[in-house]
């Protein structure tokens, strides 16, 4: 190493531990080259020594966060620690949902192996250390209701219960099935808001999702959904299959106008 290269790693390793100081994890490059008043292969150079130290992780092209001690073993902090700084120098919408939203409204008995993030562009999942990121795509992810959680960096935007509710019907399968998410309705029914999922039918303007939301949440959430039955009362109902890969079964459920196609269990909490 020449003596540039260990100067730049010096003050590159002070920049982290000002950033730390004044609570932040994570920063661009941009903001780095400028503060050092370095050259970008300088700056390349010394952020690529860190990272082979496990001080600091580039999830993304530009985009660096600092490891604390107590993350080290993991590979780095838990990814809700930065996601919204994250989408935020992405520029694009997002929220946490699924599971991981699910787990924060009650849901805490359900194993949850990465952190599922909506957006609003494909983005490939991030994987470091023990931490996995999962990005799905959903037009309305500007639109979705959500609340904000606060975490130890910072706020980030989760989605609400009742739209927690509709994403996990809605995508069963990143939800591990069906049954999974019948047991995951029993453990946050009483966080769901009846009143509040009208709005979002109108949303998402998918009739057929909305008959498998009241037929699952009734079913397993033990809870009368009224007024998304009035709403539905207002449009077009044909008869759906729950499950639309398999055949049709000649078990129905007329409330909801569902074929009930498949056997859901929930486990028992």
């Amino acid at each position: 190493m020449d003596k540039s290269n260990k100067k730049d790693s010096i003050r590159l390793s002070e920049f982290l531990e000002q950033k730390l100081r004044l609570g932040s994890i994570t920063f661009t490059k941009a903001e780095a080259i400028d503060s050092l008043g370095c050259s970008e292969l300088a700056f390349m150079r010394a952020s690529q020594r860190l990272q082979n130290k496990g001080q600091l992780l580039r999830p993304v092209s530009g985009f660096y966060m600092i490891i604390e001690i107590e993350y080290r073993n993991e590979g780095g902090p838990p990814p809700i620690h930065f996601i919204a700084k994250l989408m935020k120098y992405l520029e694009l919408p997002y929220y946490v949902g699924l599971l991981t939203a699910a787990k924060y409204h009650g849901a805490t008995h359900q194993a949850v192996f990465e952190t599922q993030v909506f957006t609003t562009k494909p983005l490939p999942p991030i994987k470091y250390g023990k931490n996995r990121i999962k990005f799905i795509t959903n037009k309305f992810t500007a639109k979705i209701p959500k609340q904000l959680l606060q975490t130890p960096h910072g706020e980030i935007l989760i989605s609400t219960p009742e739209a927690t509710l509709v994403d996990l019907v809605r995508y069963k399968q990143k939800a591990v099935g069906l049954s999974h998410v019948a047991t995951v309705i029993q453990e946050m029914k009483e966080k769901v808001n009846p009143k509040l999922l009208p709005p979002l039918a109108e949303i998402h303007n998918d009739t057929p999702l909305f008959q498998r939301v009241g037929f699952m949440f009734e079913s397993f959430g033990k809870n009368p959904l009224a007024p998304l039955h009035q709403w539905l009362s207002r449009r077009d109902v044909h008869i759906v299959k729950l499950e639309p890969s398999k055949g049709l079964s000649h078990k129905k459920n007329v409330k909801w106008s569902i074929n009930v196609n498949t056997q859901v269990e929930a486990d028992e909490i």
